[in-house]
Order: C-alpha cells, then sequence, then structure tokens
C-alpha cells in the first residue's frame, strides 16, 4: 500500500492484496478514489497499531497477579505433599495418594542448614516420598521447626487475591467489596466448617485461581483484534489457570479423602502454632 511516483512527476497509488493465494497489486490510480484508499489504509494501520498496543497492555496487566497465584500454587503443592507423607503416605506413579507400610525408624537427626531452605526442602519431600526414611525424619523436623510457612503462603494468598480484586473491579469500590463477599461465601461453601489451615490455604487457591480463571475468559471474549503471538499467550494464561484450579480441588479432595476428620493438624505442631484466614 503505497504512491508510486512515475517519470512523468505523477504520484499514483497501489494497494497489495492476495488473489488465489498470490500477492498482487490493485491499481487505484491518483485522483479521489486513489486518495481516499490512501487514507483508509492509513486508518487501517493506526487502528492495528493500537489494537496491537492495546492487547499488550492487557496481557501485561494481570502478568504479576497470574505469578502470585504460580508461587501460591506451587508453595501449596510441596506442603500438601508433605502433610500426607508425614502422615504416612506416598505418591504412587505420580498420582495416586496411597498408604505406606510402617517400618521401624531410627532416632531422628537434625535437619543440615542445606536442607532449611526452600529447593532442599522440595528435593527432601522427593526422597521421603521414594521411601527414604532419613529424608521423612528430616521433612518432619523441619515442619515442626518451621511455622512461618503456613504464614507465607497464608500472606501470600491473601495478596494474590487482593491483586485479582483490583484487577476485576476496576477500580469500582462497589464491585470490589460485592465480589470480596461473594468469594468469602464461596470460601466459607467450600469449608463446610473445617478448621484445618492447609484445606484453608487450598481452598484460598481454589477460589482465587477460579477468579483469574473468569477475568481471563472475560479479556478472551474481548472483540478488540489481536495477533496470533498475543491470542497465544492469552490461551496458555488460561489453560495454566485452569490447570492450578482443577489441581488445587484435586488435592483438597484427596486430604479429604487420606485424612478425614482431621480438623487441626495430623500431628504437625504448626497446625496450632500459625493461624491463617
Amino acid at each position: 500500500m503505497s504512491w508510486d511516483t512515475k517519470r512523468n512527476g505523477k504520484s499514483y497509488y497501489y494497494r497489495n492484496k492476495r488473489v488465489d493465494g498470490r500477492p498482487v497489486k490493485e491499481y487505484l490510480g491518483s485522483g479521489k478514489k486513489a486518495k481516499a484508499a490512501a487514507q483508509e489504509d492509513c486508518e487501517r494501520r493506526l487502528q492495528r497499531v493500537r489494537d496491537r498496543e492495546y492487547w499488550d497492555q492487557q496481557l501485561s496487566s494481570f502478568e504479576e497477579a497470574d505469578q502470585l497465584l504460580q508461587q501460591l500454587s506451587e508453595g501449596i503443592t510441596l506442603v500438601f505433599r508433605a502433610v500426607l507423607i508425614r502422615e504416612g503416605f506416598y505418591l504412587h506413579k505420580g498420582h495416586e495418594w496411597r498408604k505406606r507400610r510402617k517400618k521401624k525408624m531410627s532416632e531422628e537427626n537434625k535437619p543440615s542448614p542445606e536442607e532449611e531452605v526452600r529447593e532442599a526442602f522440595r528435593r527432601t519431600v522427593e526422597k521421603a516420598n521414594a521411601g527414604n526414611e532419613r529424608a521423612l525424619r528430616v521433612m518432619k523436623k523441619y515442619l515442626d521447626l518451621h511455622p512461618e510457612l503456613w504464614k507465607n503462603l497464608g500472606d501470600l494468598s491473601k495478596v494474590a487475591e487482593e491483586a485479582w480484586l483490583n484487577l476485576c473491579a476496576q477500580e469500582d469500590v462497589l464491585s470490589k467489596e460485592v465480589l470480596r463477599r461473594q468469594l468469602a461465601a464461596l470460601k466459607e461453601e467450600i469449608l463446610d466448617g473445617s478448621e484445618s489451615i492447609l484445606e484453608k490455604l487450598l481452598t484460598e487457591t481454589v477460589v482465587s485461581t477460579w477468579m483469574e480463571l473468569q477475568y481471563l475468559r472475560c479479556v478472551d471474549a474481548d472483540p478488540t483484534p489481536r495477533n496470533t503471538g498475543q491470542t497465544s499467550i492469552l490461551v496458555k494464561r488460561l489453560e495454566s489457570a485452569d490447570r492450578r484450579m482443577q489441581t488445587g480441588i484435586k488435592q483438597l479432595v484427596q486430604l479429604r479423602r487420606r485424612l478425614p476428620n482431621k480438623t487441626i493438624a495430623p500431628a504437625l505442631k504448626i497446625y496450632n502454632q500459625s493461624k491463617v484466614g
């Protein structure tokens, strides 16, 4: 789409288009029709730029809130596994929790300083799940000595929820308060009177990811044109949010099935030492 100046000094406008899949140039001349077409094409290009900038802003607006939920989900998954392993279960073939046969254990050893960091704790949980008795002792001791795990996850869940409330309400104070109360009612319904802190944390994750999923679906329904890359990013965010929500629901169901009627810590001091939500 451009003006082409000939040897006679006159400019003629050509519009690029495709015919049967082949790129061709459409001659529009130099008169009013050509000028109108040039103006129309210019406006169309500007609109594409505006649409691209709009979607770039939309996609970046919830990136931080999405990362908060990702961190929360990963943290709760780690502790969820630690609790079930602590109670004598192991993850069979990556998806089914089974009761482990009891074995005699020797005197507990204190965890090393290296095992008190998050990544080391993750590796310890994996080893404990595989049946490593020393890793199991280390994991138990670590959970008893670090009640801040629960507080940190609880704080993170509140920050994540607030971030998504702000995105959904769009600075509308009334809408934000109404949505907050709807979420509180949903949490109460899911918990059904349970006092388990782990259930509360899992419920926080499920509700927050549900809110994220509804928000992203509304964004996806926006008729404003977007390019392939932007669509791909949005689809990945939708899939990630849905996966986190389904994981949270599955963990909540598994916890209630494997540890029925456990309204306090399953033999863990941290439930009584730290209150969340």
